[in-house]
């Protein structure tokens, strides 16, 4: 009988497999319709940074999965404009701060979350109190991250056109999400396939925590800047991808297991 850390390697082997395959995501989903119940509170993130209940994010742990992200501005060579959204108390701005940023706008929706954040603002750095889907600004960004908080949003694509808005000619989105368990996955991966309906991916890491969850790591630009239309039959999946690579790492971040 197989062990649970042989069956839990198997159910990422399964999502990843299926995040590839459109035939085997339907399937599973088919025979798992996917539950969104978790991911509806949204009165949760009060009371949850007040006690510390995101603490872990600060833990080396997670270190690997937020260097990746800011590795993404280094072609940028420290000019970068990023907006971070869903930002929380600026566990992510520490690592592109590492890298350099011409100016940093994290938003949140969380008051607790942002007035600890906001310890770390400065000339080029700005914390501020707001939600994603009725954000304004007149800047326009490099890139918009979206780390870890997508999954919570009503409606992704909708988000993603609005947000599309704010970004530079040539800008792009850098999205992670986290597939925890059977149903997380379920959820990401077809989150994943609205998104490239509009949206190019242009470069895509996997990052498999040994005991934690699968991280997929994707940027994305709209279609309409590479001349490609967006009306495509819905499970259509047409990809163009510079690279794609899958890492294993050794870290342990704490989250639901499959």
């Amino acid at each position: 009988m197989a062990s649970s850390t042989h069956r839990t390697w198997l159910k990422r082997l399964l999502l990843l497999a299926a995040h590839h395959s459109p035939l085997a995501l339907r399937a599973l989903t088919t025979l798992r319709p996917v539950d969104r119940t978790e991911f509806k509170n949204s009165g949760r993130w009060e009371p949850e940074y007040r006690e510390g209940g995101w603490d872990w994010l600060w833990d080396s742990r997670e270190a690997i999965h937020h260097q990746v992200i800011a590795a993404y501005c280094k072609p940028l060579h420290g000019k970068a404009a990023i907006l971070d959204v869903g930002c929380g108390e600026g566990v992510l701005h520490d690592a592109l701060r590492g890298v350099g940023y011409g100016r940093y706008v994290g938003i949140d929706l969380s008051e607790t979350a942002i007035g600890r954040a906001a310890r770390s603002a400065d000339g080029q750095t700005l914390f501020m109190v707001a939600k994603a889907e009725t954000f304004e600004t007149a800047e326009r960004f490099n890139l918009i991250v979206i780390n870890e908080c997508l999954y919570y949003l009503q409606d992704p694509p909708s988000l993603l056109a609005r947000l599309a808005g704010f970004l530079e000619p040539d800008g792009a989105f850098v999205i992670s999400m986290a597939m925890g368990n059977l149903n997380e996955g379920l959820l990401m991966l077809g989150i994943w396939r609205d998104l490239e309906r509009d949206f190019l991916v242009r470069d895509e890491i996997s990052l498999l925590h040994d005991g934690g969850p699968v991280r997929i790591i994707k940027t994305l630009q709209p279609r309409r800047l590479h001349g490609q239309s967006t009306t495509r039959p819905p499970n259509a999946r047409t990809r163009q991808t510079d690279t794609r690579q899958t890492t294993t790492t050794t870290d342990n971040p704490q989250r639901s297991h499959m």
